[in-house]
C-alpha cells in the first residue's frame, strides 16, 4: 500500500492603506458634497500616485437603503451613472474598497471617497 502526499497552498493578497496624500477622487473630491451634474459626468476615479485601480465598490444610500455596484478599473459604469442621474439632492454616495495595483505587484486598499449631493 502507498501513500501520497500532497501540500495544499493558500494564496491571499496583501492588501496595503496607503497614505491620505495618495487618496483616489472623483471630479477632484475626497469627501463633501458635489452637484448632482458633476457626479453624472465623471466618468472615473483618480488617483494621485503611480497605481492602477483595478476595482472599487459604489454604494448608493437613499431612503434608509443601499445599493452596491462593483466596479472594474477605475470606469464608472453607465448604470451607476444612471443611479446617480436619478438621484436627489441629500442622498449619499460612497466609493469604497478601492484596489489599486502597483508597479511593484502589491495591491493597495485607497481611502473611501464619501459624497453627499447638494
Amino acid at each position: 500500500m502507498s501513500t501520497k502526499s500532497f501540500f495544499v497552498f493558500s494564496f491571499f493578497t496583501l492588501i496595503i492603506f496607503l497614505s491620505h496624500a495618495q487618496s483616489a477622487t472623483i471630479a477632484g473630491f475626497k469627501t463633501g458634497d458635489i452637484s448632482k451634474d458633476s457626479l453624472i459626468l465623471t466618468k472615473i476615479i483618480e488617483i494621485d500616485a503611480p497605481f492602477k485601480i483595478y476595482s472599487f465598490v459604489m454604494i448608493y444610500f437613499a431612503n434608509g437603503t443601499t445599493k452596491e455596484f462593483k466596479g472594474l478599473g477605475n470606469i464608472i459604469s453607465k448604470e451607476m451613472r444612471e443611479v446617480i442621474k436619478g438621484s436627489k439632492s441629500g442622498e449619499r454616495f460612497s466609493f469604497e474598497q478601492i484596489n489599486a495595483i502597483g508597479s511593484d505587484g502589491i495591491v493597495y486598499r485607497l481611502k473611501p471617497v464619501m459624497l453627499k449631493l447638494k
